[in-house]
Protein backbone atom coordinates (compact mmCIF):
# COMPACT_ATOMS: atom_id res chain seq x y z
CA UNK A 1 0.00 0.00 0.00
CA UNK A 2 1.17 3.54 -0.65
CA UNK A 3 2.14 5.74 2.27
CA UNK A 4 -0.77 8.09 1.71
CA UNK A 5 -3.42 5.34 1.50
CA UNK A 6 -5.58 5.25 4.61
CA UNK A 7 -8.61 3.13 5.37
CA UNK A 8 -11.38 5.37 6.59
CA UNK A 9 -14.17 4.91 9.08
CA UNK A 10 -16.71 5.51 6.31
CA UNK A 11 -15.26 2.63 4.30
CA UNK A 12 -15.64 0.21 7.21
CA UNK A 13 -19.13 1.52 7.97
CA UNK A 14 -20.06 0.78 4.37
CA UNK A 15 -18.62 -2.74 4.59
CA UNK A 16 -20.52 -3.49 7.82
CA UNK A 17 -23.74 -1.97 6.46
CA UNK A 18 -23.54 -4.15 3.36
CA UNK A 19 -22.83 -7.22 5.50
CA UNK A 20 -25.73 -6.40 7.82
CA UNK A 21 -28.18 -6.29 4.89
CA UNK A 22 -26.95 -9.66 3.61
CA UNK A 23 -27.08 -11.23 7.08
CA UNK A 24 -30.65 -10.05 7.58
CA UNK A 25 -31.60 -11.72 4.29
CA UNK A 26 -29.90 -14.91 5.47
CA UNK A 27 -31.81 -14.72 8.74
CA UNK A 28 -35.08 -14.49 6.80
CA UNK A 29 -34.28 -17.91 5.32
CA UNK A 30 -33.65 -19.32 8.82
CA UNK A 31 -36.88 -17.77 10.09
CA UNK A 32 -38.83 -19.51 7.31
CA UNK A 33 -37.12 -22.84 8.10
CA UNK A 34 -38.06 -22.37 11.76
CA UNK A 35 -41.69 -22.26 10.66
CA UNK A 36 -41.29 -25.58 8.87
CA UNK A 37 -41.59 -23.97 5.43
CA UNK A 38 -39.26 -23.76 2.45
CA UNK A 39 -39.40 -20.83 0.04
CA UNK A 40 -38.53 -21.41 -3.62
CA UNK A 41 -38.35 -17.74 -4.56
CA UNK A 42 -34.87 -16.66 -5.73
CA UNK A 43 -32.93 -15.18 -2.83
CA UNK A 44 -35.16 -16.79 -0.19
CA UNK A 45 -34.47 -20.46 -0.87
CA UNK A 46 -32.17 -22.51 1.42
CA UNK A 47 -30.06 -23.12 -1.69
CA UNK A 48 -29.28 -19.37 -1.78
CA UNK A 49 -28.19 -19.27 1.87
CA UNK A 50 -24.63 -20.58 1.64
CA UNK A 51 -23.46 -18.55 -1.39
CA UNK A 52 -24.89 -15.38 0.14
CA UNK A 53 -23.31 -15.95 3.55
CA UNK A 54 -20.00 -17.22 2.16
CA UNK A 55 -19.56 -14.10 0.01
CA UNK A 56 -20.29 -11.93 3.05
CA UNK A 57 -17.77 -13.67 5.31
CA UNK A 58 -15.07 -13.68 2.61
CA UNK A 59 -15.67 -9.97 1.99
CA UNK A 60 -15.43 -9.17 5.70
CA UNK A 61 -12.23 -11.22 5.99
CA UNK A 62 -10.80 -9.33 3.01
CA UNK A 63 -11.30 -6.04 4.85
CA UNK A 64 -9.90 -7.45 8.08
CA UNK A 65 -6.72 -8.32 6.18
CA UNK A 66 -6.64 -4.89 4.53
CA UNK A 67 -6.69 -3.31 7.99
CA UNK A 68 -3.91 -5.67 9.05
CA UNK A 69 -1.87 -4.69 5.99
CA UNK A 70 -2.12 -1.01 6.90
CA UNK A 71 -1.14 -1.79 10.50
CA UNK A 72 2.01 -3.56 9.32
CA UNK A 73 2.80 -0.70 6.95
CA UNK A 74 2.44 1.89 9.72
CA UNK A 75 4.64 -0.15 12.03
CA UNK A 76 7.34 -0.50 9.36
CA UNK A 77 7.33 3.30 8.79
CA UNK A 78 6.74 4.33 12.39
CA UNK A 79 9.63 6.78 12.31
CA UNK A 80 7.68 8.96 9.86
CA UNK A 81 4.88 9.77 12.36
CA UNK A 82 4.53 11.49 15.66
CA UNK A 83 3.97 9.25 18.67
CA UNK A 84 0.50 10.68 19.21
CA UNK A 85 -0.59 10.17 15.59
CA UNK A 86 0.85 6.65 15.44
CA UNK A 87 -0.84 5.58 18.70
CA UNK A 88 -4.19 7.02 17.59
CA UNK A 89 -3.94 5.39 14.17
CA UNK A 90 -3.06 1.97 15.56
CA UNK A 91 -5.93 2.23 18.05
CA UNK A 92 -8.31 3.12 15.21
CA UNK A 93 -7.16 0.23 13.01
CA UNK A 94 -7.38 -2.30 15.86
CA UNK A 95 -10.83 -0.99 16.78
CA UNK A 96 -12.06 -1.37 13.22
CA UNK A 97 -10.64 -4.89 13.07
CA UNK A 98 -12.56 -5.73 16.22
CA UNK A 99 -15.79 -4.46 14.64
CA UNK A 100 -15.15 -6.50 11.50
CA UNK A 101 -14.36 -9.58 13.60
CA UNK A 102 -17.51 -9.22 15.68
CA UNK A 103 -19.52 -8.95 12.46
CA UNK A 104 -17.86 -12.15 11.24
CA UNK A 105 -18.87 -13.86 14.50
CA UNK A 106 -22.47 -12.75 13.98
CA UNK A 107 -22.32 -14.06 10.41
CA UNK A 108 -20.95 -17.39 11.59
CA UNK A 109 -23.64 -17.45 14.28
CA UNK A 110 -26.26 -17.23 11.55
CA UNK A 111 -24.35 -19.97 9.70
CA UNK A 112 -24.35 -22.14 12.83
CA UNK A 113 -28.14 -21.92 12.92
CA UNK A 114 -28.27 -23.19 9.33
CA UNK A 115 -25.73 -25.97 9.95
CA UNK A 116 -27.43 -27.19 13.13
CA UNK A 117 -30.64 -27.77 11.17
CA UNK A 118 -28.78 -30.44 9.17
CA UNK A 119 -26.72 -31.76 12.10
CA UNK A 120 -29.54 -32.01 14.64
CA UNK A 121 -29.81 -35.81 14.33
CA UNK A 122 -26.03 -36.18 14.72
CA UNK A 123 -25.61 -33.43 17.29
CA UNK A 124 -23.14 -35.31 19.49
CA UNK A 125 -20.82 -35.61 16.50
CA UNK A 126 -20.35 -31.86 16.95
CA UNK A 127 -17.97 -32.82 19.78
CA UNK A 128 -15.54 -33.97 17.11
CA UNK A 129 -15.78 -30.62 15.35
CA UNK A 130 -15.55 -28.48 18.47
CA UNK A 131 -12.43 -30.36 19.58
CA UNK A 132 -10.61 -28.66 16.68
CA UNK A 133 -9.20 -25.14 16.81
CA UNK A 134 -11.55 -22.44 15.58
CA UNK A 135 -10.54 -20.48 12.46
CA UNK A 136 -12.47 -17.19 12.47
CA UNK A 137 -11.17 -16.06 9.08
CA UNK A 138 -11.54 -17.69 5.70
CA UNK A 139 -8.34 -19.05 4.08
CA UNK A 140 -6.24 -16.61 2.04
CA UNK A 141 -4.96 -17.08 -1.50
CA UNK A 142 -5.89 -19.82 -3.94
CA UNK A 143 -7.17 -22.09 -1.15
CA UNK A 144 -9.72 -19.52 -0.03
CA UNK A 145 -10.73 -18.61 -3.58
CA UNK A 146 -11.22 -22.28 -4.37
CA UNK A 147 -13.45 -22.83 -1.32
CA UNK A 148 -15.56 -19.81 -2.20
CA UNK A 149 -15.99 -20.80 -5.85
CA UNK A 150 -16.82 -24.37 -4.84
CA UNK A 151 -19.50 -23.09 -2.45
CA UNK A 152 -20.97 -20.71 -5.02
CA UNK A 153 -21.24 -23.45 -7.63
CA UNK A 154 -21.83 -26.69 -5.71
CA UNK A 155 -24.77 -27.56 -3.49
CA UNK A 156 -25.16 -31.22 -4.41
CA UNK A 157 -22.79 -34.13 -4.94
CA UNK A 158 -24.23 -37.49 -5.89
CA UNK A 159 -27.62 -36.60 -4.44
CA UNK A 160 -26.07 -35.41 -1.17
CA UNK A 161 -26.46 -31.82 0.07
CA UNK A 162 -23.10 -30.07 0.45
CA UNK A 163 -22.76 -28.08 3.68
CA UNK A 164 -19.78 -25.69 3.71
CA UNK A 165 -18.01 -25.37 7.06
CA UNK A 166 -16.54 -21.93 6.36
CA UNK A 167 -19.88 -20.23 7.06
CA UNK A 168 -19.97 -21.64 10.60
CA UNK A 169 -18.03 -21.63 13.84
CA UNK A 170 -19.19 -25.08 15.03
CA UNK A 171 -18.05 -27.15 12.01
CA UNK A 172 -14.26 -27.27 12.18
CA UNK A 173 -13.29 -30.77 11.06
CA UNK A 174 -12.73 -30.80 7.30
CA UNK A 175 -14.17 -28.27 4.86
CA UNK A 176 -17.56 -29.70 3.85
CA UNK A 177 -20.16 -32.20 5.06
CA UNK A 178 -22.34 -34.30 2.79
CA UNK A 179 -25.89 -34.55 4.18
CA UNK A 180 -28.37 -37.28 3.28
CA UNK A 181 -31.56 -35.20 3.07
CA UNK A 182 -33.81 -38.28 3.06
CA UNK A 183 -32.46 -39.52 6.37
CA UNK A 184 -31.43 -36.06 7.57
CA UNK A 185 -28.08 -37.49 8.68
CA UNK A 186 -24.40 -36.80 8.11
CA UNK A 187 -22.99 -39.02 5.36
CA UNK A 188 -19.32 -38.03 5.49
CA UNK A 189 -16.82 -35.18 5.85
CA UNK A 190 -14.57 -33.91 3.06
CA UNK A 191 -11.48 -31.80 2.46
CA UNK A 192 -11.19 -29.26 -0.37
CA UNK A 193 -7.87 -28.70 -2.14
CA UNK A 194 -7.33 -26.04 -4.80
CA UNK A 195 -4.72 -25.09 -7.38
CA UNK A 196 -4.42 -22.70 -10.30
CA UNK A 197 -2.42 -23.64 -13.39
CA UNK A 198 -3.89 -20.94 -15.61
CA UNK A 199 -4.66 -17.28 -14.93
CA UNK A 200 -8.33 -16.90 -14.02
CA UNK A 201 -8.86 -20.61 -13.48
CA UNK A 202 -8.99 -22.57 -10.24
CA UNK A 203 -9.28 -26.33 -9.92
CA UNK A 204 -10.87 -27.73 -6.78
CA UNK A 205 -10.87 -31.34 -5.65
CA UNK A 206 -13.08 -32.68 -2.86
CA UNK A 207 -11.69 -35.74 -1.04
CA UNK A 208 -14.12 -37.79 1.07
CA UNK A 209 -13.02 -40.62 3.35
CA UNK A 210 -16.19 -42.64 4.04
CA UNK A 211 -17.33 -44.16 7.35
CA UNK A 212 -17.90 -47.62 5.86
CA UNK A 213 -15.36 -48.87 3.33
CA UNK A 214 -17.82 -51.60 2.33
CA UNK A 215 -20.33 -48.98 1.22
CA UNK A 216 -18.38 -46.48 -0.90
CA UNK A 217 -20.11 -43.37 -2.16
CA UNK A 218 -21.02 -43.30 -5.83
CA UNK A 219 -20.75 -39.92 -7.52
CA UNK A 220 -21.66 -39.15 -11.12
CA UNK A 221 -18.59 -39.36 -13.33
CA UNK A 222 -17.38 -36.47 -15.44
CA UNK A 223 -18.11 -37.12 -19.13
CA UNK A 224 -14.96 -37.44 -21.24
CA UNK A 225 -16.24 -34.79 -23.62
CA UNK A 226 -16.69 -32.24 -20.83
CA UNK A 227 -14.48 -29.26 -21.81
CA UNK A 228 -14.02 -28.43 -18.10
CA UNK A 229 -12.48 -31.82 -17.31
CA UNK A 230 -9.38 -31.46 -15.15
CA UNK A 231 -6.06 -31.18 -16.91
CA UNK A 232 -4.30 -32.42 -13.78
CA UNK A 233 -5.21 -33.77 -10.38
CA UNK A 234 -4.89 -31.19 -7.60
CA UNK A 235 -3.77 -33.70 -4.99
CA UNK A 236 -1.08 -35.06 -7.30
CA UNK A 237 0.40 -31.57 -7.52
CA UNK A 238 0.54 -30.94 -3.78
CA UNK A 239 3.94 -30.43 -2.22
CA UNK A 240 5.31 -33.09 0.11
CA UNK A 241 4.30 -30.92 3.06
CA UNK A 242 0.84 -30.39 1.58
CA UNK A 243 0.34 -34.12 1.06
CA UNK A 244 1.45 -34.87 4.60
CA UNK A 245 -1.03 -32.31 5.92
CA UNK A 246 -3.85 -33.77 3.77
CA UNK A 247 -3.10 -37.31 4.96
CA UNK A 248 -3.20 -36.10 8.55
CA UNK A 249 -6.53 -34.35 7.95
CA UNK A 250 -8.06 -37.44 6.32
CA UNK A 251 -6.88 -39.69 9.17
CA UNK A 252 -8.46 -37.29 11.63
CA UNK A 253 -11.76 -37.35 9.72
CA UNK A 254 -11.72 -41.15 9.45
CA UNK A 255 -11.07 -41.65 13.16
CA UNK A 256 -13.91 -39.23 14.01
CA UNK A 257 -16.41 -41.54 12.29
CA UNK A 258 -16.26 -43.85 15.32
CA UNK A 259 -18.33 -41.22 17.12
CA UNK A 260 -20.57 -40.64 14.10
CA UNK A 261 -21.68 -44.27 13.90
CA UNK A 262 -21.52 -44.91 17.66
CA UNK A 263 -24.83 -45.46 19.43
CA UNK A 264 -25.77 -45.22 23.10
CA UNK A 265 -25.67 -48.38 25.21
CA UNK A 266 -28.82 -47.29 26.99
CA UNK A 267 -31.27 -44.40 26.77
CA UNK A 268 -33.76 -42.78 29.11
CA UNK A 269 -36.15 -39.88 28.78
CA UNK A 270 -37.27 -37.11 31.08
CA UNK A 271 -39.96 -34.58 30.34
CA UNK A 272 -39.10 -31.26 31.95
CA UNK A 273 -40.83 -27.92 31.75
CA UNK A 274 -39.12 -25.29 29.64
CA UNK A 275 -37.96 -22.02 31.13
CA UNK A 276 -37.06 -20.52 27.77
CA UNK A 277 -40.30 -18.56 27.39
CA UNK A 278 -39.02 -16.35 30.21
CA UNK A 279 -36.33 -15.09 27.83
CA UNK A 280 -39.07 -13.80 25.55
CA UNK A 281 -40.58 -11.99 28.55
CA UNK A 282 -37.23 -10.32 29.22
CA UNK A 283 -36.73 -9.19 25.64
CA UNK A 284 -40.28 -7.91 25.41
CA UNK A 285 -39.93 -5.58 28.39
CA UNK A 286 -36.39 -4.29 27.71
CA UNK A 287 -36.38 -0.56 26.88
CA UNK A 288 -33.59 1.47 25.21
CA UNK A 289 -30.66 2.28 27.51
CA UNK A 290 -32.25 0.53 30.48
CA UNK A 291 -31.72 -2.77 32.22
CA UNK A 292 -34.55 -5.25 32.60
CA UNK A 293 -34.53 -8.31 34.83
CA UNK A 294 -36.23 -11.72 34.63
CA UNK A 295 -35.87 -14.52 37.19
CA UNK A 296 -35.43 -17.65 35.10
CA UNK A 297 -35.16 -20.13 37.98
CA UNK A 298 -34.19 -20.13 41.64
CA UNK A 299 -30.50 -20.10 40.68
CA UNK A 300 -30.60 -18.05 37.48
CA UNK A 301 -31.28 -14.42 36.65
CA UNK A 302 -31.34 -12.88 33.18
CA UNK A 303 -30.54 -9.21 32.60
CA UNK A 304 -31.34 -7.41 29.34
CA UNK A 305 -29.98 -4.15 27.96
CA UNK A 306 -31.22 -2.60 24.73
CA UNK A 307 -28.81 -0.47 22.74
CA UNK A 308 -30.13 2.80 21.37
CA UNK A 309 -27.93 2.70 18.26
CA UNK A 310 -29.69 1.35 15.18
CA UNK A 311 -27.04 0.27 12.66
CA UNK A 312 -24.88 -2.77 13.34
CA UNK A 313 -21.71 -0.71 12.94
CA UNK A 314 -22.84 1.76 15.60
CA UNK A 315 -23.85 -1.03 17.97
CA UNK A 316 -20.49 -2.72 17.63
CA UNK A 317 -18.47 0.50 17.77
CA UNK A 318 -19.70 1.43 21.23
CA UNK A 319 -16.67 1.53 23.47
CA UNK A 320 -17.69 -1.48 25.54
CA UNK A 321 -20.66 -3.50 26.69
CA UNK A 322 -22.62 -1.86 29.47
CA UNK A 323 -21.25 -2.64 32.91
CA UNK A 324 -23.68 -4.34 35.25
CA UNK A 325 -22.29 -2.08 37.96
CA UNK A 326 -23.18 1.07 36.02
CA UNK A 327 -26.83 0.84 36.99
CA UNK A 328 -26.55 -1.68 39.81
CA UNK A 329 -29.34 0.00 41.74
CA UNK A 330 -31.82 -1.37 39.22
CA UNK A 331 -30.81 -4.98 39.66
CA UNK A 332 -29.06 -5.23 43.04
CA UNK A 333 -32.14 -6.45 44.93
CA UNK A 334 -32.78 -9.14 42.29
CA UNK A 335 -29.17 -10.34 42.50
CA UNK A 336 -29.33 -10.53 46.30
CA UNK A 337 -32.33 -12.83 45.99
CA UNK A 338 -30.07 -15.38 44.26
CA UNK A 339 -28.05 -15.85 47.46
CA UNK A 340 -28.87 -18.70 49.85
CA UNK A 341 -28.81 -17.22 53.34
CA UNK A 342 -27.59 -20.29 55.22
CA UNK A 343 -24.74 -21.22 52.86
CA UNK A 344 -21.18 -19.91 52.74
CA UNK A 345 -20.45 -21.10 49.20
CA UNK A 346 -22.62 -18.60 47.32
CA UNK A 347 -21.03 -17.24 44.18
CA UNK A 348 -22.26 -15.32 41.14
CA UNK A 349 -21.20 -16.37 37.64
CA UNK A 350 -21.96 -13.72 35.01
CA UNK A 351 -22.00 -14.66 31.33
CA UNK A 352 -23.31 -13.06 28.13
CA UNK A 353 -25.95 -15.15 26.37
CA UNK A 354 -24.88 -16.83 23.10
CA UNK A 355 -21.83 -14.61 22.48
CA UNK A 356 -18.84 -14.52 24.82
CA UNK A 357 -17.11 -11.31 25.88
CA UNK A 358 -14.99 -11.21 22.71
CA UNK A 359 -18.06 -11.64 20.52
CA UNK A 360 -17.54 -15.32 19.69
CA UNK A 361 -20.43 -17.76 19.71
CA UNK A 362 -20.57 -20.85 21.89
CA UNK A 363 -22.48 -24.12 21.70
CA UNK A 364 -22.66 -27.29 23.83
CA UNK A 365 -23.18 -30.46 21.73
CA UNK A 366 -26.44 -32.20 22.50
CA UNK A 367 -28.21 -28.95 23.24
CA UNK A 368 -30.69 -27.39 20.85
CA UNK A 369 -29.00 -24.48 19.11
CA UNK A 370 -30.07 -21.07 20.37
CA UNK A 371 -31.58 -20.12 16.99
CA UNK A 372 -33.96 -23.10 17.22
CA UNK A 373 -35.37 -22.45 20.68
CA UNK A 374 -39.21 -22.50 20.63
CA UNK A 375 -39.71 -18.77 21.01
CA UNK A 376 -40.64 -16.12 18.48
CA UNK A 377 -38.06 -15.55 15.73
CA UNK A 378 -38.05 -11.81 16.49
CA UNK A 379 -36.67 -12.55 19.98
CA UNK A 380 -33.86 -14.69 18.56
CA UNK A 381 -33.10 -12.04 15.93
CA UNK A 382 -32.79 -9.23 18.49
CA UNK A 383 -30.21 -11.17 20.48
CA UNK A 384 -28.40 -12.61 17.45
CA UNK A 385 -27.94 -9.17 15.88
CA UNK A 386 -27.11 -7.61 19.26
CA UNK A 387 -30.02 -5.21 19.35
CA UNK A 388 -30.47 -6.46 22.90
CA UNK A 389 -27.62 -7.70 25.07
CA UNK A 390 -28.56 -10.44 27.52
CA UNK A 391 -26.46 -11.46 30.52
CA UNK A 392 -27.19 -14.35 32.85
CA UNK A 393 -26.24 -14.41 36.52
CA UNK A 394 -26.04 -17.85 38.08
CA UNK A 395 -25.47 -19.05 41.66
CA UNK A 396 -24.04 -22.63 41.47
CA UNK A 397 -24.72 -23.08 45.20
CA UNK A 398 -28.26 -24.14 44.26
CA UNK A 399 -26.84 -27.05 42.25
CA UNK A 400 -24.68 -28.07 45.20
CA UNK A 401 -27.72 -27.92 47.52
CA UNK A 402 -29.86 -30.01 45.14
CA UNK A 403 -27.12 -32.66 44.80
CA UNK A 404 -26.59 -32.85 48.56
CA UNK A 405 -30.32 -33.37 49.11
CA UNK A 406 -30.13 -36.24 46.61
CA UNK A 407 -27.46 -37.95 48.71
CA UNK A 408 -24.32 -36.87 46.86
CA UNK A 409 -21.20 -35.48 48.47
CA UNK A 410 -19.91 -32.51 46.52
CA UNK A 411 -16.15 -32.16 46.17
CA UNK A 412 -15.88 -28.53 45.23
CA UNK A 413 -12.68 -27.06 43.86
CA UNK A 414 -14.10 -23.80 42.52
CA UNK A 415 -17.67 -22.67 41.75
CA UNK A 416 -17.08 -23.67 38.13
CA UNK A 417 -15.22 -26.93 38.72
CA UNK A 418 -16.64 -29.57 41.02
CA UNK A 419 -17.40 -33.28 41.14
CA UNK A 420 -19.62 -35.48 43.27
CA UNK A 421 -19.42 -38.92 44.86
CA UNK A 422 -21.71 -41.33 46.68
CA UNK A 423 -20.99 -44.50 48.64
CA UNK A 424 -23.77 -47.05 49.06
CA UNK A 425 -23.82 -50.52 50.60
CA UNK A 426 -21.78 -52.24 47.92
CA UNK A 427 -20.66 -49.64 45.46
CA UNK A 428 -18.93 -46.28 45.19
CA UNK A 429 -19.69 -43.80 42.41
CA UNK A 430 -17.66 -40.76 41.41
CA UNK A 431 -19.00 -38.28 38.86
CA UNK A 432 -16.73 -35.66 37.38
CA UNK A 433 -17.44 -32.73 35.11
CA UNK A 434 -20.57 -31.69 37.01
CA UNK A 435 -19.62 -28.12 36.17
CA UNK A 436 -20.60 -29.02 32.58
CA UNK A 437 -24.18 -29.34 33.81
CA UNK A 438 -23.87 -25.95 35.48
CA UNK A 439 -23.12 -24.48 32.06
CA UNK A 440 -26.28 -26.13 30.71
CA UNK A 441 -28.29 -24.48 33.48
CA UNK A 442 -26.81 -21.06 32.72
CA UNK A 443 -26.69 -21.18 28.94
CA UNK A 444 -29.69 -23.39 28.13
CA UNK A 445 -31.99 -22.77 31.11
CA UNK A 446 -32.13 -26.38 32.32
CA UNK A 447 -33.29 -27.05 35.86
CA UNK A 448 -31.18 -28.33 38.76
CA UNK A 449 -33.61 -31.26 39.14
CA UNK A 450 -32.72 -32.41 35.64
CA UNK A 451 -29.07 -32.66 36.68
CA UNK A 452 -30.01 -34.97 39.56
CA UNK A 453 -32.19 -37.06 37.22
CA UNK A 454 -29.30 -37.46 34.75
CA UNK A 455 -26.81 -38.50 37.44
CA UNK A 456 -29.24 -41.02 38.93
CA UNK A 457 -29.89 -42.52 35.50
CA UNK A 458 -26.14 -42.99 35.00
CA UNK A 459 -25.94 -44.52 38.46
CA UNK A 460 -28.82 -46.90 37.70
CA UNK A 461 -27.22 -48.01 34.44
CA UNK A 462 -23.92 -48.69 36.18
CA UNK A 463 -25.67 -50.91 38.74
CA UNK A 464 -27.17 -53.04 35.96
CA UNK A 465 -23.68 -53.75 34.61
CA UNK A 466 -22.49 -55.54 37.77
CA UNK A 467 -20.12 -57.37 38.04
CA UNK A 468 -18.33 -55.56 35.17
CA UNK A 469 -16.97 -52.99 37.63
CA UNK A 470 -15.09 -50.69 37.70
CA UNK A 471 -17.12 -49.07 34.94
CA UNK A 472 -16.93 -45.72 33.21
CA UNK A 473 -20.25 -44.26 32.03
CA UNK A 474 -20.34 -41.42 29.53
CA UNK A 475 -23.44 -39.22 29.74
CA UNK A 476 -24.77 -37.76 26.50
CA UNK A 477 -27.60 -35.27 26.87
CA UNK A 478 -30.03 -34.51 24.02
CA UNK A 479 -32.23 -31.46 24.55
CA UNK A 480 -35.38 -31.57 22.42
CA UNK A 481 -38.51 -29.46 22.43
CA UNK A 482 -42.09 -30.55 21.83
CA UNK A 483 -41.32 -34.27 22.03
CA UNK A 484 -42.97 -36.49 24.63
CA UNK A 485 -41.14 -39.57 25.91
CA UNK A 486 -42.26 -42.84 24.39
Amino acid sequence: MSEGEKITKEQIKGVIHQAENELLRCWEIIAVLREGRVENEVGKSPIDFQPKLARTIFHLTHWYRKLETEKKHRISTKQNYSEEWFAARMKFLSGQQDIVNRTIYIARGVGDAFAWFFYQNDRHYLNEHLAQQEQPHTPPGIGGQGELEFTLRTNNIGGQFVLYHGITSILRLGDVTLIDLKKHRVTCIGELKSMSNKPGRIQVEAIFPVPDANQPLTFPKTPEENPNKHDAQVVENLSAKGRERLERQLRQISSSYEKLIDSADDTSHAQVSSLIEKLANLVGKTKPNKFSVERISQSLLAVGFKKSRQSLYNKLSESKSPSLEAKAANIRSHVLELLISDRTDNSLVIEPLYYDRSGKTSHIPGMTHFAWWPIDSSVIKKILFQEILVFTIHNPAYIVTTLEKAGYVVKETTPLNFSVEKTDQNYHVEIGGVSHFAMMVQRYFLSEDFIVFSLKEAEHYAKTQQPAWPLRVELLINQRFGIKPE
